[in-house]
């Protein structure tokens, strides 16, 4: 396994490690344990979608911090509020006022 594309993000860091040539791993791992290999987050088969998805998931991380969010597995969550899974995010892709709205 190697690390492909990694991205400091919100105290994490956000990693894209190549299994083979169709697979591809988008992980977060925190930036005080760079020797983690880090939570798996989604799967990808194609190296430039999982490049796209750890570019759009630091900004939807931000934005879920903003509004008192963390992450608990695979799921954003905020104790008054209901889990959005983080995959949801990722494979829609959603526009940046789309996943503000989740966040209200």
């Amino acid at each position: 396994m190697t690390v492909k594309y990694t991205i400091e993000c919100e105290g994490s860091e956000i990693l894209v490690r190549e299994v083979d040539s169709t697979n591809y791993q988008l992980c977060i791992r925190a930036s005080s344990n760079p020797l983690s290999k880090g939570n798996l987050l989604e799967t990808y088969s194609e190296y430039n979608r999982a490049i796209r998805a750890a570019d759009h998931f630091c900004q939807s991380y931000a934005q879920a911090k903003e509004h008192g969010f963390y992450l608990q597995e695979t799921f954003l969550v905020k104790p008054d509020k209901e889990p959005i899974p983080v995959a949801a995010i990722l494979n829609e892709e959603m526009k940046r006022e789309q996943v503000d709205a989740l966040f209200v």
